[in-house]
């Protein structure tokens, strides 16, 4: 079967309709109610799709592949934790094979829609001045936003503790939007930063640089010093296109010194001292705890589960592998890292060359951010992921009347 998928134009109404409702799927409540909601919109979604179709669904080739190994990696984890522990932790399997099966059901439907580039575009604005309107009002203490986060967004009863770094004072306030975990939040700023290069190398219009100037701001109330690597990675890799007018970079350096001379004429005392700055006790503290951690885990493992991951297992070690990379290792093991790989770099809808800037940022976003932080595991944030980088995007009209950069 061809791999490249052809939409039918008829169907552009319910894909625009698709690609609303995923990206509304980060702000339903992260409480057990709202995981369940999320996975019967993707289930209708998924249902009006194939109803449309004519009671055939399309299957795309390279998808299919990759939705194999996890079906069958995760079913050989099972089984074999089961042979080895005897048992199993039924909450804990039962919760990883819910999250699992909603991001199979995205990964089956997102690379059946085709969505214009500029459709992307704006709804990533609105996402990004949204959340960053959410962390305006934290740092400010406005509204007191933060409980009111508790009460609708998270459930109270079970996570009153999840927002309290955006309520520290000072170098530690950290912000993460309605999310809990900032590490988590930085992925949106940084792939709607991807979307906002991307259509200026399409398109060069100067309101994007106050785009990516709101983008910078985001970025440092999150207090994350992982953000500064993935920034500096996304820059670095703008910078090195030949076909980035000279102009252009000098534009995008004086807007990074604005907003450091920004922050300068605060006069918080804060930003001199700021965490996100503070590159040298991220190695040090948090990223060696996650290595030894995992070290840990794999030192107290069966070997089997090298292979397969200890999917549900009694018998080893509680430790918090906290990063992407760690917890795929953990419970799915080296089939696991395969079809995450997969998953990254073998897209069907990635045939147009003029959206290649746009993908290798995505994929050197969610790279570096599996360091220290999720996106696979966190299901309020794996939509808006997938959506980005599997959906068939379309530039239409967008390039310029120059020749596009060959990137």
């Amino acid at each position: 079967m061809d791999s490249k998928l052809e939409v039918p134009t008829e169907n552009v109404h319910y894909d625009y309709f698709a690609c609303s409702a995923i990206i509304a799927l980060m702000f339903i409540p992260l409480t057990n109610t709202g995981n369940i909601l999320r996975i019967l919109i993707v289930l209708f979604l998924l249902f009006l799709k194939t109803v449309k179709n004519g009671l055939r669904f399309r299957f795309v080739k390279e998808i299919n592949e990759i939705i194999a190994l996890m079906i069958g990696g995760t079913l050989l984890s099972i089984i074999f934790v089961f042979l080895i522990d005897g048992m199993w932790s039924v909450s804990l399997l039962q919760h990883e094979l819910s999250r699992l099966g909603f991001n199979i059901l995205l990964i089956l439907l997102i690379p059946t829609l085709k969505i214009p580039f500029n459709f992307i575009f704006k709804t990533g604005l609105a996402v990004l001045i949204f959340h960053l309107g959410i962390q305006i009002m934290q740092k400010t203490g406005l509204f007191n936003i933060n409980e009111w986060i508790r009460q609708v967004y998270v459930d109270p009863n079970v996570s009153w503790s999840h927002l309290e770094l955006s309520e520290y004072e000072g170098s530690s306030f950290r912000s993460g939007s309605i999310f809990l975990n900032p590490n988590v939040y930085m992925v949106i700023p940084c792939l709607v930063l991807g979307l906002i290069l991307q259509k200026n190398v399409l398109k060069r219009e100067r309101q994007n640089y106050v785009f990516c100037l709101m983008v910078l701001v985001s970025l440092f109330l999150t207090g994350s010093r992982t953000t500064v690597i993935v920034f500096a990675a996304i820059m670095m890799y703008w910078f090195s296109i030949p076909s980035v007018k000279i102009q252009e970079k000098v534009t995008a350096v004086l807007v990074a010194i604005f907003f450091l001379v920004g922050l300068i004429i605060t006069g918080d005392d804060s930003v001199s001292s700021a965490r996100v700055f503070d590159l040298v006790s991220s190695i040090d503290g948090s990223l060696m705890d996650k290595i030894l951690n995992l070290i840990i885990y794999l030192n107290s493992a069966n070997v089997i589960y090298y292979l397969f991951g200890s999917m549900g297992s009694l018998n080893v070690t509680d430790v918090q592998v906290d990063s992407e990379w760690g917890f795929i290792i953990r419970f799915y093991g080296l089939v696991g890292v395969i079809w995450y790989y997969k998953l990254i770099f073998q897209n069907p809808n990635r045939h147009d060359s003029s959206l290649s800037f746009f993908y290798k940022i995505a994929r050197i976003t969610i790279l570096l951010v599996a360091i220290t932080a999720t996106v696979f595991f966190c299901m309020p944030i794996f939509p808006y992921a997938c959506l980005l980088t599997l959906a068939d995007m379309d530039i239409g009209t967008l390039k310029d009347n120059e020749t596009i950069a060959k990137i």
